[in-house]
């Protein structure tokens, strides 16, 4: 990693009341201090973050040093940074000492900078290209602070409408968060006279979320993890800044290992609903048909339908808006839409996993005793409690949408009581083409096509929902990360029969 830059910008910020002894750069320590080296971590907007106690020879290219005074080991730190693995090639860098002061390195090369550890002053940054004043010393941590992080990193905060921003964890470590000691427990034992008691504490770095967005838009927002995890944030909820990651915490609990994002203000709906909706249908013995239209985002629905390029959609009640799981794929909200529980309990967290760990709507089903069948195309998404209709391409038109609603017309005179079908093409299109390009609003208007088929021949209740949305990139379309493209989606619930009377 070579950022091209050849200049550096060092600032020094002190703690208030803090009384380090700058030499040679900064020293935070006097000069005559031996003694314990506290171990060297690498945090901030990194993949795998690092604590190094001692230079490894079996992980790094040790080489030798000249200090002022005297000699040491040293690890290049492009080396050091590369096995942290940065989120980002254009980086800035936190060198925090070990009484708090930081110095701040911007557009640095750092094919001239070494990682040493002395016995003196324990870890250093040396930079022999550069004055010696660009020399760190007693070093506890260097933050990696990305300049363009990627799509996904980070904690997006979003509102049922756009994308408000996204904060990183080396933007954090820079300064958006305050240290609180928390009581961690109470140790005592039974003196002479009287019981010797100690308070443990730990030191909780706490995220000032109220220094990037108003604190009013928290009163009603959505915590969202990596797993899938949703959770109201209340009163007394907290954000704690790890080393490359943010958590949520309520009381003593971490309730969320790793946050996502937030919604500010977050629709009714959520794609669990899907199961909520067709149990009470299924138990008040009323047929109902879910028809999944796969990639569909709530943005891509509204200039469809003002493009003219989904009349009949269009002629149905208005969608309601509806948050999908994270991470916004389909084997993960196909499993949510069918369990009704968000991903961390139904074990769909990622794509690669097929099997829920709860059941699925069509176990209902057969406990009711109701007749359900699944029609998708050639390949399941997660295993199901029924076999599934699956479809192949027969007309060879590069598609299977249209056997998938030719095979649920056909079913709809064998008296089930739930069908669940599930178009793919307005996915295909969005990945290959763009999310609200002329080839997938063509797609969306043929899906739609489709859709007004069967629900002029369903006589039942009607759920119309997605699985995710789709932002455009460069090359096309993708979805997957947390921003407000891909994770709010549109939902019809109505009464077929009784739509078009």
């Amino acid at each position: 990693m070579s950022v091209g830059l050849r200049t550096v910008m060092l600032t020094i910020v002190l703690a208030a009341g803090l009384a380090g002894v700058f030499y040679m750069g900064f020293s935070f320590a006097g000069e005559d201090s031996r003694g314990f080296i506290p171990s060297l971590e690498v945090v901030g907007d990194v993949q795998d973050p690092l604590v190094l106690r001692e230079l490894d020879e079996d992980a790094f290219l040790i080489e030798t040093v000249h200090l002022r005074d005297g000699t040491a080991r040293a690890v290049s730190l492009e080396d050091l940074l590369r096995k942290a693995v940065p989120r980002s090639d254009d980086i800035d860098l936190l060198l925090v000492g070990d009484d708090g002061g930081t110095a701040v390195l911007s557009g640095v090369d750092l094919s001239g900078m070494r990682v040493a550890l002395g016995e003196q002053y324990g870890w250093e940054v040396v930079n022999g290209e550069h004055p010696v004043s660009s020399h760190a010393r007693m070093l506890r941590e260097i933050v990696v602070i990305a300049g363009d992080l990627p799509p996904g990193e980070g904690i997006g905060l979003i509102d049922a409408n756009s994308n408000l921003f996204r904060l990183s964890a080396g933007e954090l470590h820079r300064g958006g968060y305050s240290v609180v000691m928390r009581q961690a427990g109470i140790s005592s034992v039974a003196g002479d006279d009287e019981e010797l008691a100690v308070s443990l504490f730990d030191r909780e770095r706490i995220v000032d979320l109220e220094g990037f967005v108003d604190p009013s838009a928290l009163d009603l927002a959505l915590v969202v993890g990596d797993r899938g995890e949703v959770q109201l944030l209340r009163g007394d909820g907290r954000f704690l800044l790890d080393r490359n990651r943010i958590s949520y915490a309520e009381g003593e609990d971490v309730l969320i290992e790793e946050v996502r994002g937030l919604v500010l203000d977050p629709p009714d709906r959520m794609i669990t609903d899907v199961y909520r909706d067709a149990q009470q249908f299924l138990q008040e013995e009323e047929p109902v048909l879910l028809l999944l239209l796969d990639g569909l985002g709530y943005h891509q629905y509204v200039e469809a339908a003002e493009g003219g390029h989904a009349p009949f959609l269009r002629s149905l009640p208005q969608p309601e808006k509806a948050l999908a799981a994270y991470p916004p794929v389909t084997p993960v909200n196909f499993a949510a839409a069918l369990t009704g529980v968000t991903p961390d309990q139904s074990g769909v967290t990622r794509r690669g996993i097929r099997t829920a760990e709860v059941p699925t709507i069509f176990d209902l089903s057969l406990q009711l005793g109701r007749k359900a069948t699944a029609i998708l195309g050639s390949i399941g998404v997660i295993g199901l409690e029924i076999d599934p209709v699956l479809c192949v391409d027969k007309n060879s038109d590069g598609s299977t949408d249209d056997e998938i609603r030719d095979a649920a017309l056909a079913r709809f005179a064998g008296d089930y009581d739930l069908i669940l079908v599930h178009f793919k093409d307005i996915d295909r299109a969005g990945h290959d083409h763009g999310a609200q390009a002329a080839e997938t609003l063509e797609q969306i208007t043929r899906i739609d096509g489709y859709v007004s088929d069967l629900v002029r021949a369903w006589d039942g209740q009607v759920i119309i929902f997605s699985d995710h949305g789709m932002h455009s990139t460069g090359e096309g379309g993708d979805h997957g990360v947390f921003r407000v493209e891909d994770m709010i989606i549109p939902y019809w619930t109505f009464d077929g029969g009784r739509i078009h009377e």
